[in-house]
Protein backbone atom coordinates (compact mmCIF):
# COMPACT_ATOMS: atom_id res chain seq x y z
CA UNK A 1 0.00 0.00 0.00
CA UNK A 2 1.75 3.41 -1.10
CA UNK A 3 1.18 6.45 0.66
CA UNK A 4 1.15 10.23 -1.06
CA UNK A 5 0.09 13.54 -0.37
CA UNK A 6 -3.43 14.15 -2.33
CA UNK A 7 -4.12 17.37 -3.97
CA UNK A 8 -1.22 19.09 -3.25
CA UNK A 9 -0.71 22.55 -3.77
CA UNK A 10 0.55 23.67 -7.35
CA UNK A 11 2.82 26.81 -6.14
CA UNK A 12 6.54 26.84 -7.10
CA UNK A 13 8.88 24.87 -4.87
CA UNK A 14 12.41 26.64 -5.01
CA UNK A 15 15.19 24.75 -3.08
CA UNK A 16 18.32 26.16 -2.45
CA UNK A 17 20.74 23.44 -1.97
CA UNK A 18 24.83 23.50 -1.55
CA UNK A 19 27.56 21.77 0.83
CA UNK A 20 28.09 23.72 3.92
CA UNK A 21 30.05 27.18 3.79
CA UNK A 22 28.97 27.49 0.24
CA UNK A 23 27.45 30.66 0.40
CA UNK A 24 23.74 30.02 -0.24
CA UNK A 25 22.71 33.06 1.77
CA UNK A 26 23.94 35.41 -0.93
CA UNK A 27 21.29 34.18 -3.21
CA UNK A 28 18.43 33.22 -0.68
CA UNK A 29 17.57 36.83 0.25
CA UNK A 30 17.15 38.15 -3.46
CA UNK A 31 15.42 35.22 -3.80
CA UNK A 32 13.28 35.80 -1.03
CA UNK A 33 12.52 39.60 -2.60
CA UNK A 34 11.23 38.63 -5.39
CA UNK A 35 7.73 39.39 -6.29
CA UNK A 36 5.62 36.48 -4.54
CA UNK A 37 7.98 34.05 -2.82
CA UNK A 38 8.47 33.87 0.59
CA UNK A 39 11.29 33.98 2.66
CA UNK A 40 13.71 31.01 2.89
CA UNK A 41 13.15 28.43 5.20
CA UNK A 42 15.98 25.65 6.32
CA UNK A 43 14.36 22.27 5.53
CA UNK A 44 15.74 19.37 7.21
CA UNK A 45 12.77 17.41 6.93
CA UNK A 46 13.82 17.32 2.56
CA UNK A 47 17.17 16.26 3.57
CA UNK A 48 15.93 14.00 5.96
CA UNK A 49 14.26 12.24 3.61
CA UNK A 50 16.45 11.90 0.67
CA UNK A 51 19.12 10.62 2.99
CA UNK A 52 16.95 8.27 4.45
CA UNK A 53 15.45 6.81 1.27
CA UNK A 54 19.28 6.87 -0.60
CA UNK A 55 20.00 4.59 3.01
CA UNK A 56 17.79 2.27 2.16
CA UNK A 57 15.85 3.10 5.14
CA UNK A 58 12.72 5.06 3.76
CA UNK A 59 10.49 4.21 1.03
CA UNK A 60 10.45 6.02 -1.97
CA UNK A 61 6.23 6.81 -1.50
CA UNK A 62 7.31 7.76 1.95
CA UNK A 63 9.74 9.77 1.40
CA UNK A 64 7.92 11.76 -1.48
CA UNK A 65 4.82 11.96 1.13
CA UNK A 66 6.92 13.81 3.71
CA UNK A 67 8.64 15.95 1.23
CA UNK A 68 5.70 17.27 -0.71
CA UNK A 69 3.06 17.46 2.70
CA UNK A 70 5.48 19.64 4.58
CA UNK A 71 6.44 22.12 1.73
CA UNK A 72 2.76 22.58 1.64
CA UNK A 73 2.18 22.47 5.03
CA UNK A 74 5.36 25.16 5.71
CA UNK A 75 3.57 27.52 2.94
CA UNK A 76 0.22 27.50 4.43
CA UNK A 77 1.76 28.18 8.04
CA UNK A 78 4.33 30.89 6.31
CA UNK A 79 1.11 32.59 4.70
CA UNK A 80 -0.30 32.83 8.20
CA UNK A 81 2.43 33.92 10.17
CA UNK A 82 2.86 31.03 11.52
CA UNK A 83 6.09 29.31 13.17
CA UNK A 84 7.83 32.56 11.20
CA UNK A 85 11.66 32.90 12.71
CA UNK A 86 11.89 36.60 13.62
CA UNK A 87 15.66 36.02 15.26
CA UNK A 88 17.37 39.13 13.59
CA UNK A 89 20.97 37.35 13.44
CA UNK A 90 19.90 34.17 12.18
CA UNK A 91 20.25 33.46 7.76
CA UNK A 92 16.38 32.21 7.71
CA UNK A 93 14.86 34.99 9.92
CA UNK A 94 13.25 37.93 8.78
CA UNK A 95 15.64 40.59 9.16
CA UNK A 96 17.51 38.39 6.47
CA UNK A 97 15.26 39.23 3.76
CA UNK A 98 14.42 42.78 3.65
CA UNK A 99 10.83 43.96 3.80
CA UNK A 100 9.57 40.60 5.32
CA UNK A 101 9.23 41.24 8.82
CA UNK A 102 6.50 43.61 8.67
CA UNK A 103 4.63 41.18 6.19
CA UNK A 104 4.78 38.29 8.58
CA UNK A 105 3.83 40.64 11.79
CA UNK A 106 0.24 41.19 9.82
CA UNK A 107 0.17 38.09 8.85
CA UNK A 108 -0.56 36.99 12.32
CA UNK A 109 -3.84 38.58 12.72
CA UNK A 110 -5.43 37.85 8.82
CA UNK A 111 -7.31 34.95 9.00
CA UNK A 112 -7.28 31.09 8.23
CA UNK A 113 -8.64 28.94 5.96
CA UNK A 114 -9.05 27.43 2.52
CA UNK A 115 -8.93 30.66 0.89
CA UNK A 116 -5.58 31.18 2.26
CA UNK A 117 -4.47 27.92 -0.07
CA UNK A 118 -6.56 29.33 -3.10
CA UNK A 119 -4.35 32.51 -2.83
CA UNK A 120 -1.66 30.49 -2.68
CA UNK A 121 -2.17 28.48 -5.54
CA UNK A 122 -3.76 31.18 -7.86
CA UNK A 123 -1.21 33.73 -7.53
CA UNK A 124 0.94 30.90 -7.48
CA UNK A 125 3.68 32.22 -4.00
CA UNK A 126 6.44 30.01 -4.50
CA UNK A 127 8.21 28.29 -1.56
CA UNK A 128 11.47 28.76 -0.77
CA UNK A 129 13.53 25.88 1.20
CA UNK A 130 17.08 25.44 1.71
CA UNK A 131 19.24 22.39 2.10
CA UNK A 132 22.47 21.07 2.28
CA UNK A 133 24.60 18.80 -0.07
CA UNK A 134 21.48 17.09 -0.93
CA UNK A 135 21.65 17.25 -4.74
CA UNK A 136 23.32 13.84 -5.35
CA UNK A 137 20.42 11.93 -3.35
CA UNK A 138 17.77 14.60 -4.66
CA UNK A 139 15.15 12.35 -6.48
CA UNK A 140 12.50 12.10 -4.22
CA UNK A 141 12.59 16.06 -4.29
CA UNK A 142 12.27 16.08 -7.98
CA UNK A 143 9.65 13.12 -8.17
CA UNK A 144 8.18 14.66 -5.30
CA UNK A 145 7.33 18.40 -6.98
CA UNK A 146 7.65 17.55 -10.59
CA UNK A 147 6.95 20.55 -12.66
CA UNK A 148 6.69 22.77 -9.98
CA UNK A 149 10.81 22.18 -8.75
CA UNK A 150 13.25 24.87 -9.25
CA UNK A 151 16.44 23.67 -7.66
CA UNK A 152 19.18 25.85 -7.85
CA UNK A 153 22.39 24.65 -6.65
CA UNK A 154 25.29 26.98 -5.51
CA UNK A 155 28.96 24.95 -5.36
CA UNK A 156 32.03 26.95 -4.48
CA UNK A 157 35.87 26.30 -4.87
CA UNK A 158 36.99 23.73 -2.38
CA UNK A 159 39.86 25.55 -1.52
CA UNK A 160 37.86 27.71 0.40
CA UNK A 161 35.52 25.31 2.07
CA UNK A 162 38.42 23.44 3.79
CA UNK A 163 38.50 25.65 6.87
CA UNK A 164 34.56 25.33 7.79
CA UNK A 165 34.08 21.28 6.97
CA UNK A 166 37.11 21.31 9.14
CA UNK A 167 36.03 23.37 12.12
CA UNK A 168 32.30 21.78 11.86
CA UNK A 169 33.86 18.39 11.73
CA UNK A 170 35.75 18.56 14.62
CA UNK A 171 32.29 19.40 16.50
CA UNK A 172 30.53 17.05 15.10
CA UNK A 173 29.94 14.72 17.55
CA UNK A 174 28.20 17.31 19.90
CA UNK A 175 24.33 17.29 21.54
CA UNK A 176 23.80 20.26 18.71
CA UNK A 177 24.60 18.77 15.81
CA UNK A 178 21.77 17.31 13.50
CA UNK A 179 23.51 15.65 10.38
CA UNK A 180 22.11 12.45 9.37
CA UNK A 181 25.04 9.47 10.48
CA UNK A 182 25.13 6.22 10.98
CA UNK A 183 26.00 3.88 13.88
CA UNK A 184 29.20 2.32 13.27
CA UNK A 185 30.26 0.28 16.06
CA UNK A 186 29.16 2.98 18.44
CA UNK A 187 30.64 5.82 16.75
CA UNK A 188 29.21 8.53 14.68
CA UNK A 189 29.75 8.52 10.85
CA UNK A 190 28.05 10.68 8.78
CA UNK A 191 26.20 9.58 5.88
CA UNK A 192 27.73 10.61 2.65
CA UNK A 193 30.55 8.48 4.65
CA UNK A 194 29.02 5.36 5.30
CA UNK A 195 30.18 3.13 2.65
CA UNK A 196 33.78 3.65 4.12
CA UNK A 197 32.65 3.93 7.71
CA UNK A 198 36.09 1.48 8.72
CA UNK A 199 38.39 4.39 7.25
CA UNK A 200 36.05 7.43 9.20
CA UNK A 201 36.85 5.84 12.66
CA UNK A 202 40.94 6.30 12.08
CA UNK A 203 41.08 9.43 10.53
CA UNK A 204 42.57 12.81 11.27
CA UNK A 205 40.16 15.30 11.63
CA UNK A 206 41.95 17.25 8.27
CA UNK A 207 41.58 13.72 6.85
CA UNK A 208 37.66 13.29 7.15
CA UNK A 209 37.49 16.91 6.62
CA UNK A 210 39.27 16.30 2.73
CA UNK A 211 38.08 12.92 2.30
CA UNK A 212 34.61 14.50 3.07
CA UNK A 213 34.86 17.59 0.39
CA UNK A 214 36.22 14.62 -2.26
CA UNK A 215 33.38 12.61 -1.36
CA UNK A 216 30.83 14.85 -1.62
CA UNK A 217 31.98 16.66 -4.75
CA UNK A 218 32.51 13.45 -6.98
CA UNK A 219 28.90 12.87 -5.96
CA UNK A 220 27.48 16.49 -6.71
CA UNK A 221 29.73 16.67 -10.51
CA UNK A 222 27.85 13.16 -11.26
CA UNK A 223 24.65 14.14 -10.33
CA UNK A 224 24.96 17.68 -12.25
CA UNK A 225 25.77 15.15 -15.12
CA UNK A 226 23.31 12.59 -14.94
CA UNK A 227 21.13 15.85 -14.79
CA UNK A 228 22.31 17.42 -17.69
CA UNK A 229 19.32 19.66 -19.79
CA UNK A 230 17.29 19.07 -16.54
CA UNK A 231 15.22 22.27 -17.00
CA UNK A 232 14.61 22.31 -13.05
CA UNK A 233 18.12 22.38 -12.37
CA UNK A 234 20.21 25.57 -12.08
CA UNK A 235 24.01 25.34 -10.85
CA UNK A 236 25.86 28.35 -10.03
CA UNK A 237 29.27 29.31 -8.35
CA UNK A 238 29.39 31.63 -5.77
CA UNK A 239 32.67 32.87 -7.16
CA UNK A 240 29.90 33.83 -10.09
CA UNK A 241 27.61 35.06 -7.72
CA UNK A 242 29.68 37.49 -5.89
CA UNK A 243 32.15 38.73 -8.56
CA UNK A 244 29.96 38.86 -11.62
CA UNK A 245 26.38 39.50 -9.97
CA UNK A 246 24.64 40.91 -12.91
CA UNK A 247 25.03 37.67 -15.17
CA UNK A 248 24.38 35.02 -12.13
CA UNK A 249 21.30 36.87 -10.55
CA UNK A 250 19.78 37.46 -14.28
CA UNK A 251 20.63 33.56 -14.94
CA UNK A 252 18.57 32.97 -11.77
CA UNK A 253 15.33 35.26 -12.41
CA UNK A 254 14.98 33.61 -15.98
CA UNK A 255 15.13 30.10 -14.44
CA UNK A 256 12.54 31.49 -11.51
CA UNK A 257 10.42 33.26 -14.07
CA UNK A 258 9.87 36.16 -11.82
CA UNK A 259 11.99 39.76 -11.78
CA UNK A 260 14.35 40.86 -9.40
CA UNK A 261 12.56 42.48 -6.35
CA UNK A 262 13.09 46.44 -5.54
CA UNK A 263 14.87 45.47 -2.86
CA UNK A 264 17.94 43.59 -4.53
CA UNK A 265 20.04 46.64 -5.00
CA UNK A 266 19.71 47.32 -1.34
CA UNK A 267 20.77 43.29 -0.23
CA UNK A 268 23.62 43.75 -2.91
CA UNK A 269 25.18 46.18 -0.98
CA UNK A 270 24.51 44.82 2.46
CA UNK A 271 25.92 41.67 1.08
CA UNK A 272 29.40 43.66 -0.32
CA UNK A 273 28.71 42.29 -3.75
CA UNK A 274 30.53 42.60 -5.84
CA UNK A 275 33.64 42.45 -4.09
CA UNK A 276 37.64 43.06 -4.26
CA UNK A 277 38.00 39.85 -3.27
CA UNK A 278 35.88 36.56 -3.11
CA UNK A 279 35.79 36.01 0.36
CA UNK A 280 35.49 39.66 1.84
CA UNK A 281 31.85 39.38 2.29
CA UNK A 282 29.57 38.75 5.55
CA UNK A 283 29.54 35.35 7.53
CA UNK A 284 26.81 33.85 9.33
CA UNK A 285 27.49 30.65 10.72
CA UNK A 286 30.51 30.08 13.75
CA UNK A 287 32.08 27.96 11.48
CA UNK A 288 32.44 30.29 8.14
CA UNK A 289 34.96 33.09 8.18
CA UNK A 290 35.81 36.31 5.80
CA UNK A 291 38.78 37.88 4.83
CA UNK A 292 39.52 41.75 6.15
CA UNK A 293 40.35 42.61 2.15
CA UNK A 294 44.09 43.43 3.26
CA UNK A 295 45.27 40.24 2.07
CA UNK A 296 45.19 39.18 -1.69
CA UNK A 297 43.15 36.91 -3.42
CA UNK A 298 46.76 34.63 -3.82
CA UNK A 299 47.48 34.85 -0.35
CA UNK A 300 43.87 33.68 0.61
CA UNK A 301 44.42 30.84 -1.56
CA UNK A 302 47.90 29.86 -0.41
CA UNK A 303 46.79 30.08 3.47
CA UNK A 304 43.66 27.83 2.80
CA UNK A 305 45.39 25.77 0.42
CA UNK A 306 48.70 24.84 3.52
CA UNK A 307 45.32 23.75 5.69
CA UNK A 308 45.44 20.22 3.68
CA UNK A 309 48.89 20.02 1.94
CA UNK A 310 50.43 20.55 5.38
CA UNK A 311 48.27 18.50 7.59
CA UNK A 312 46.49 15.82 5.31
CA UNK A 313 47.69 12.32 4.01
CA UNK A 314 49.68 12.51 1.25
CA UNK A 315 47.05 10.79 -0.68
CA UNK A 316 44.35 12.83 -0.01
CA UNK A 317 46.35 15.87 -0.77
CA UNK A 318 46.75 14.15 -4.30
CA UNK A 319 43.14 13.48 -4.26
CA UNK A 320 42.06 17.26 -3.10
CA UNK A 321 44.55 18.35 -5.84
CA UNK A 322 42.74 16.65 -8.22
CA UNK A 323 39.54 18.02 -7.29
CA UNK A 324 40.57 21.41 -7.63
CA UNK A 325 41.76 20.92 -10.85
CA UNK A 326 38.04 19.15 -11.60
CA UNK A 327 36.30 22.20 -10.36
CA UNK A 328 38.52 24.88 -12.32
CA UNK A 329 37.54 22.89 -15.55
CA UNK A 330 33.77 23.07 -14.22
CA UNK A 331 33.73 26.85 -13.02
CA UNK A 332 36.53 29.05 -14.01
CA UNK A 333 37.20 31.80 -11.85
CA UNK A 334 39.67 34.26 -10.29
CA UNK A 335 41.27 31.34 -8.29
CA UNK A 336 41.48 28.69 -11.37
CA UNK A 337 45.19 30.18 -12.30
CA UNK A 338 46.29 29.43 -8.67
CA UNK A 339 46.56 26.55 -8.51
CA UNK A 340 49.92 24.48 -7.79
Amino acid sequence: MLVRKFRPFTCDVIVVDGMWGVGKTAVTSVIGSMPRVEKMRIEPVHEYACILHHLGRMSADAAGFLISTYADHDQYHNLIGREVNFRPGDASGTGNTPGSTLRYLRRMFADDGDHVVAGINSRNIAHQAVTHQVLPVAGPIFDAFGDRLRMLHIVRHPVHLVRYWRDYLADLDREREFTVSVDHGGAKVPWWAAGWADRWEGMSTIDRTVASLIEVYRSIFAAVDARGGDPRLLVLSFEDVVMRPAPSFAAISSFLGRPLGRRTDGILVRERIPRPTITHGRAFSVHNWASSGEATEAEIYAAELALVTGAASPALVDGFLELVEEYDRRHPCELAGLRP
